[in-house]
């Protein structure tokens, strides 16, 4: 939150002086930030301090020019259930630690400049509901963990550059489209 605290603090509020649950786009509660929410043009990257605030809920910044990557420290934010950085600029390769996140329902990244693998780990985030990687360029395999989330009911991975076939685990036990409750979304 610190560097993006520039553009999140609200007119009225000092950052020198105010706690940062004064700023416009954080919610608290009983002082602990719970939710981030910002879904205007905000710069700079996420800082390695987000790690710090170990009560996040929910973490949705789009489309706010934000730039550079994930930091590892994500992963220790244990009780977050909602990830959207979608339609940012976001670089480098999803990192390892976004995969002990046991508690995360959605995962919303697309269109950022995502590069590298899906971890097999994937398969951890045993809550995920929402899975949305469209518009990145990822490379390899879809992990056939995948196939372990039996709560996902969504998942896109279109416009990348994915290789092989889906993996036969993933459509496996889902019902039939999305009248079954599932929806498949590939290029």
């Amino acid at each position: 939150v610190i560097h993006l605290s520039t553009g999140i603090a609200s007119s009225n509020a000092s950052l020198n002086t105010s706690p940062e649950c004064l700023w416009r786009g954080i919610t608290c509660t009983a002082g602990l930030v719970r939710e981030i929410s910002y879904e205007e043009p905000l710069g700079g990257s996420i800082p390695f301090e987000i790690g710090e605030l170990t009560h996040l809920v929910i973490f949705d910044i789009e489309d706010a020019n934000l730039v550079g990557t994930i930091p590892p420290s994500i992963g220790n934010l244990h009780r977050l259930v909602f990830i959207d950085l979608n339609g940012n600029s976001l670089t480098g390769s999803l990192p390892d630690s976004l995969y002990d996140l046991s508690n995360l329902q959605v995962l919303d990244i697309d269109t950022n400049l995502l590069t590298g693998t899906i971890s097999a780990d994937i398969g951890n985030l045993q809550r995920l509901s929402f899975l949305q990687l469209e518009s990145n360029a990822f490379t390899g395999s879809i992990p056939d963990t995948l196939g372990n989330l039996f709560t996902l009911q969504q998942a896109t991975f279109d416009n990348n550059q994915f290789t092989g076939t889906m993996p036969e685990s993933v459509c496996a036990n889902r019902g039939d489209g999305i009248a079954g409750g599932f929806l498949l979304v590939l290029n």
